[in-house]
Formats: structure tokens, sequence, C-alpha cells
């Protein structure tokens, strides 16, 4: 435990990376690149810091009785089998499931409790001063809330930081509906960097939170989040203004043997050129759209292949064309063999000869350099509800033609590039338009694109989104509690919208759960009607055909067993793929012949072969970087 007064262990700062009891997508034990490159950065800096992240398989096996999970994946298998029939042999396996459930869940609670409370204990015996989270939104931040509660318990003279996508979003809620001593909104490098400035010896707590509130009310430490009495102060962030970043990220350097696919999520912009639809909150996280240099990005590439990943997931909201054939041409002159996936718009315009040309011209080079899926949001197939509802800067006809170079692209270089098209229903309306019309559109929309998959989700008011704070205009009823409900509000894209749980949510006279239920009808249309597969993004098609599934019967039974595991919560299928996904990623690395020259990071003092000892209360910490 940390005592006042006491000298700190040299590592001054531990980094957390918070995880939810059980996963929510094939993707989610992909590298974590955002605690990778703080990691990096300050070690850079010469402060000691250390990285514990138990988001890999291994851990989340261990979390969930084996025999319990497969009885429960078989059930679920025969419901699914039985859909539509009406017995008393599927009323009983009804039954059942929910009573399995119920069991998982009791289970998993127990343990993830006592794999926190170790954590907790562990940092109090290391003397940890600083404790820094990664947050993540639903369950794992409830879990986060529960660390955060156990590390005051066992090392009451730790401070508890809360930052990542969670913190940005809900900033000073984050303090006001939890036990964290301090949040950061926005890029973490250099509040942290301050923050560890003033971790003096001896450790003294109480004057540490006197000077950081000083430099966060003085602006001093930026997007940084504090407790002022019964007042929560927040220093602004930094905007970058510039149409290209200046300042590199640091790269980060992953384990070797950490269980994780082998996918480095690379960030190649921040923001998005257009930042206005009404749904959205990404201007919540970036005002201006700014680019990496071509340059850099190479860089860190070549650095991941030096590492043994040479697959990639471009994290950036939105990859021009244009941009990206910059970054396509680049990687063929360095000669480097990867494959990668990215999210783009649609461009305005796209049915013009001349932009037509140049958006195949874009996706030929992309293509021949390693790209595998785009994912673009089209939202609708309305134009009045893009417009005015969704405010989304494109219409119809720059989405068919948009997806229609794609495919010109494909016919030119033999490359098949998925497209996974996004779209938002029921949506809010407007005078004259029904859900009905609209989904009409959409269904038309998709019959003329065939994409690979449509992501299909239903309305969400977020925080600072337009239909938040307007949310009288575009016909949401929003309950008293609605921020506090968010906050912790489990989803999974992966499960059917039944099993999504009720929220104080109204779009007009539609409740949460009739919402849920018309989504879920649309999808069924599509997947059932269309034949075209649902809610796969691009990362998952990376997934498959690094797994060598093709076609739509192999797609149809990813979805299907990939779903079976998450309910279930026996992860024997996504684990299989997740491995393929490593090996592919290392041959074509190992293809590279030279490149990179950046090591892999030492082993961690104690690995737990699979996590018996992580159940326990004295706990050793595996997967962590020194």
């Amino acid at each position: 435990m940390v005592e006042a007064g006491e000298v700190c262990m040299s590592e001054k700062l531990w980094l957390f990376n918070t995880m939810a009891k059980r996963r929510r997508s094939a993707s989610d034990t992909f590298e974590e690149n955002g605690l990778g490159i703080l990691e990096a950065h300050l070690k850079n800096l010469g402060h000691e810091v250390r990285i514990v992240d138990y988001a890999v398989p291994a851990t989340y096996r261990s979390l969930t009785p084996a025999l319990i999970a497969r009885l429960t994946r078989g059930v679920y298998s025969r419901l699914i089998r039985s859909a539509g029939k009406k017995s008393p042999a599927s009323t009983f396996l009804k039954i059942l499931a929910v009573a399995l459930q119920g069991v998982l869940s009791r289970i998993q609670e127990g343990r993830m409790r006592r794999l926190l409370t170790g954590v907790a204990r562990e940092a109090g015996r290391n003397r940890v001063p600083l404790f820094g989270m990664k947050l993540w939104y639903g369950e794992a931040f409830t879990w986060a809330k529960y660390l955060a509660d156990e590390i005051h318990k066992y090392s009451p003279e730790t401070v508890v930081i809360g930052g990542g996508y969670h913190a940005t979003l809900y900033e000073e809620d984050i303090l006001r509906y939890s036990n964290f001593d301090l949040a950061v909104a926005g890029d973490g490098e250099q509040p942290l960097d301050e923050m560890l400035k003033l971790v003096g010896e001896p450790w003294d707590k109480t004057q540490f939170m006197d000077d950081v509130k000083t430099l966060i009310k003085d602006g001093r430490i930026r997007g940084g989040i504090c407790r002022n009495g019964a007042e929560i102060v927040k220093a602004d962030r930094e905007n970058v203004l510039c149409d290209e970043i200046k300042h590199e990220k640091a790269i980060p350097v992953y384990r070797a043997e950490n269980d994780k696919a082998k996918v480095h999520i690379l960030l190649e912009s921040m923001g998005c050129p257009w930042n206005k639809c009404n749904f959205c909150v990404h201007n919540q996280f970036d005002k201006t759209y700014v680019k990496r240099r071509v340059s850099d990005l190479m860089d860190e590439i070549e650095a991941m292949i030096g590492q043994g990943i040479a697959m990639f997931r471009f994290t950036g909201s939105d990859t021009p064309p244009d941009f990206g054939a910059q970054i396509a041409t680049a990687i063929m002159e360095r000669g480097f063999k990867m494959e990668f996936t990215m999210g783009s718009r649609a461009v305005k315009g796209a049915g013009t000869p001349e932009m037509f040309r140049r958006i195949v011209e874009s996706y030929v080079l992309l293509a021949r350099s390693g790209l595998k899926a785009v994912f673009i949001g089209g939202e609708t197939g309305n134009d009045v509800i893009n417009d005015k509802v969704m405010n989304k800067g494109i219409c119809r006809d720059d989405l068919v033609w948009t997806i229609k170079a794609i495919r010109e692209a494909e016919a030119r270089t033999g490359v098949h590039v998925n497209v996974s098209l996004a779209m938002i229903y029921p949506t809010p309306l407007v005078d004259g338009i029904t859900n009905e019309d609209v989904r009409r559109d959409n269904l038309s929309l998709i019959s003329e694109c065939m994409p690979d998959s449509v992501m299909i989700t239903p309305p969400g008011p977020f925080k600072n989104s337009a239909w938040n704070t307007e949310k009288e205009r575009f016909g949401f009823k929003l309950g008293p509690n609605m921020v506090k409900s968010a906050m912790e509000y489990e989803y999974v894209l992966y499960k059917p919208l039944n099993m999504w749980p009720d929220m104080d949510i109204h779009l007009y006279e539609m409740s949460f759960r009739r919402i849920l239920e018309v989504s879920q009808a649309f999808r069924n249309e599509v997947q059932n009607g269309l034949g075209v597969p649902t809610d796969l993004s691009d990362e998952h098609f990376l997934m498959m055909q690094a797994a060598g599934i093709t076609g739509r019967e192999g797609i149809r039974e990813f979805k299907l067993n990939a779903m079976l595991d998450l309910i279930a919560c026996d992860y024997a299928y996504i684990d299989s793929i997740g491995r393929k996904v490593s090996e592919r990623s290392r041959k074509l690395a190992a293809s590279n012949g030279n490149h990179g020259s950046i090591p892999f990071a030492a082993e961690a003092e104690c690995d737990v072969s699979g996590h018996d000892e992580a159940m326990n209360a004295e706990v050793c910490l595996p997967f962590v970087s020194t």
C-alpha cells in the first residue's frame, strides 16, 4: 500500500486497459495502440511506465467456466435452428438459455472482482503513485469504477486517472459519476507528462492533487479535469488547426507473445473533413481534420513490420481516396507487403466523369498496395433525410458512384475490396416522409450497390451530438438519467437487437424497445430478403481474409459462429480466427525481408499460463511491458 511520505517504486505510472467481463467482438483483442503510444511517448521523455492489459483471449477464457460456456453455446445454437417454431422444447430451451446466462454472469462477476481486486493490491504493494485507465463504454466503465474504488481501498495514496475515448466524450461526467481522482479529455501525452513531473519523493498525494488542480485551473494541463470542492473544473484541450500533423505520435513497442491478434491500429488522420453530421460526436474529439505526414506513416509501418506485424486498420474516421492514394503510392515505393482496411466517406460529385476517374485511380492504387476492406457511412438511401436529419453532406448518387468506383477498381486489379455500408434505422423524420419511405429507399440503395455487408444500428442521441443538444427538434425524448445510463450501456453490434438492454429513450412515440424491434426487422429483411450479410465491419473482413474465409456462405458461417461465441462466452471459434490472423500477419511481415528495426518489448517478469493465478487475490500481473 502506498503511504504518505513513502518513496515510490521506479514506475511512477501504471496504464490499465479497462475491459468488460465478456468479449464484444471478434476484433476486440487487436494490439492496444493507444496505451502503447502513451507508454512510448512517456518513456522517450524519461518516465518509467508500465502497461497492464488483461484484455487478451486467455483472460476472457479464464473468466468463464468452459463447460457452462459450451453448454450455453449448444443451447443457443439449437434456438437459432428452431427460430420461428413454437413448441414445448423451444420454450424449455429459452428458459434454459436465460438460466445459463444468469449463472454465467454471476460467476464472471465474481471472477472479475477477484481479478481487479488483485490488480489494486498489486498497485499498493508496488507503491504506484499514478494509476491511469483507458476508459471504454458500457460494462467496461462499470468495472473501471469498481477498480478505482478498490485502489482507493488498498492503495489510498494512489491517484486514479480516467482517460481515453469515454473521458473525451463525457468529460466532467466521468468525475460526476465515479470515484476517479482526475480525468483527461483528449490526448494524454502532455497531461501525463506534466503530472509525472509533479511526482516527488517522498510521495505526498495531497500536495500532488493541490499542484495538479492549480495547473488545470491555469490551463497548463490540457484537457485535465479535477474536482475543486463541489465544482468540477476542466481545462481547454489543444486544438490542432493545421491541415497536417506537425508533431509525431510515438511508435508503440508491443510484446511478442501477448496473445493479441497481430493487427496494428494505425492513426493516419484525426478528425473528419466534413465534421457536421447531426448524429456524430467526432466534433467533440477533433475540431478539424488533420493528416499525418505520409513519410511518418511509412516509418511506423516499417517499425511494425520489424515487430512481426503487417496487418493494419487505419483508425481515422475518414481516409479520403486521394489521401489514401498518396499512402498507397508510398507503400508500393517502399516495397511493403501488407494488408489493411480503412474508413472513407462517399465522395461528393462521385458521378461526374472526372471525379469518378480520380476515385477509380485512387482505389486501384489502394487495392494494389494491400487494401482489403473499406467502411462507408451511408446512413440512409433517402436524400431528404440525409440532408435535413443527418446533415450528411452527400446524396444517394454520391454513395452509389463511390461504390461503383471501388468495383471498377476491383475489375482493373482483380483484387476484391469488401465494402461495409453503415446505415441508421429507424431515423428521425421530416414532414411528408415516413419510416416506410426510408425503409424502401434504403432497400433500393442496398440493392443497387450490393455492399459486402450493411451495418445497421438504431439511432443514438449521444452526448454532444446535435441529436442530443437539439433533441426536441429531432423527436427524441430522453430520461433524466440518460447520461449516466448511456455511460454504462452495454451494446454488442453482433448481437440480435432483442438482446440489447432497454434505455429511457423515445423517438416520437416509439419506446427504445420498439426502436430496437424495428431496427432488427430491417436487419432481417436485408440479410434474409436481399441476401446481404449485416453487422460485419471492415476489420471483420480483414480477419476473414486472413483466415481464408470467402464467399457468402463462408461469411454467413463466420457471423453465426462469432455471434454464438460472444453470446455464450465460448471463444473457441474467434480465438482460432485470431490465431490465424496473427499467423498471417507474421508471415506477411517476414516476407518483407529486412524492413523494420524496432524490437519487441521484453517479456513480462511473470506470465500466467491459463490465468489460474489471475483469479487469486495475490495476483501476478501478466501481459505487461516494463
